[in-house]
């Protein structure tokens, strides 16, 4: 018995074929269909077989989970207030279930994660965009639209000059950074993550001094959500959570940070996920 369980990303869905308990037995990953249903139809009839008992989705943006309602479709603009688990169910015949990618990653972590046994706790996933989500005593915190945790949304610079630039998306996303480093350097080629810290690791200047400026935005902004939310720990997510590097440099932002602060505001720990770029997948299933 095995579940198809899917994170939907901006830029990939990772896949995984697992078995109740959780254990992926096997995964992959493949481009998202950015452009059309007809593209993403085209995607899903490869991924999911008739031996599967069910379909687990982790999705990255807003979602009505009870509904089983994509409400914006984020990267995939032409999702928006899309029936997605009656779709999926009515395509496939067999059972559905779809949350927003970062409770199911605060799922997973307080299924088996950093987050069992913490009362107030958060998850803040990397990738494309930034995603968070908050946990009270073990449940996910949705808010009254079902809209708790879209800190990409957050606005941190004057929006009559940027626009929709003036959000967090904007300054948080990974693609963001990296598009900083590459234009700093000059560089024809893009760069990945893996580029930017053997960078970071060879001690290239205009990749540290970006790579910092990175982190002293987070630190404001985890700042601004420990005032609203005063969490005990909070959890990084995303494929940028498997370098130690930037857990201790997000760390060191925020001790600088918290330093100016003439208020004795608590300070939460910080700590990668356990699951690290798994955790939407366990968190989906664990959601199904």
């Amino acid at each position: 018995m095995s579940y198809c369980v899917m994170d939907i990303g901006g830029t990939f869905i990772k896949y995984a074929d697992m078995d109740v308990d959780g254990k992926i037995l096997s995964q992959d990953k493949i481009k998202t269909p950015l452009t059309s249903f007809d593209e993403f139809w085209s995607v899903m009839d490869r991924l999911i077989k008739k031996e599967h008992e069910g379909i687990a989705v982790s999705f990255p943006g807003p979602v009505d989970a009870q509904r089983g309602i994509v409400i914006e479709g984020g990267s995939l603009r032409y999702m928006k207030q899309f029936a997605f688990v009656e779709e999926m169910q009515k395509r496939y015949g067999i059972p559905c279930s779809l949350e927003n990618d970062a409770r199911c990653a605060a799922l997973a972590e307080v299924w088996q994660g950093n987050l069992k046994d913490i009362a107030i706790g958060m998850v803040v996933v990397f990738g494309t965009g930034i995603g968070s989500s908050l946990t009270i005593n073990g449940e996910v915190f949705k808010g009254a639209h079902n809209f708790s945790g879209e800190i990409s949304c957050l606005i941190t610079k004057d929006i009559d000059t940027l626009g929709w630039g003036a959000s967090f998306h904007h300054d948080a996303g990974v693609p963001f950074l990296l598009k900083k480093v590459k234009d700093a350097k000059q560089l024809k080629e893009d760069i990945d993550g893996k580029a930017l810290f053997t960078m970071l690791e060879n001690q290239d200047e205009n990749a540290w001094r970006i790579f910092k400026e990175y982190c002293g935005e987070l630190a404001k902004q985890f700042y601004n959500m420990q005032c609203m939310f005063d969490p005990q720990r909070i959890c990084i997510g995303g494929g940028i959570s498997l370098q130690p590097l930037f857990i201790s440099e997000l760390k060191k932002a925020m001790d600088e940070f918290w330093a100016r602060i003439p208020v004795n505001v608590p300070k939460p720990e910080i700590m990668p996920c356990k699951f690290h770029n798994d955790s939407n997948l366990l968190g989906s299933l664990y959601n199904f």
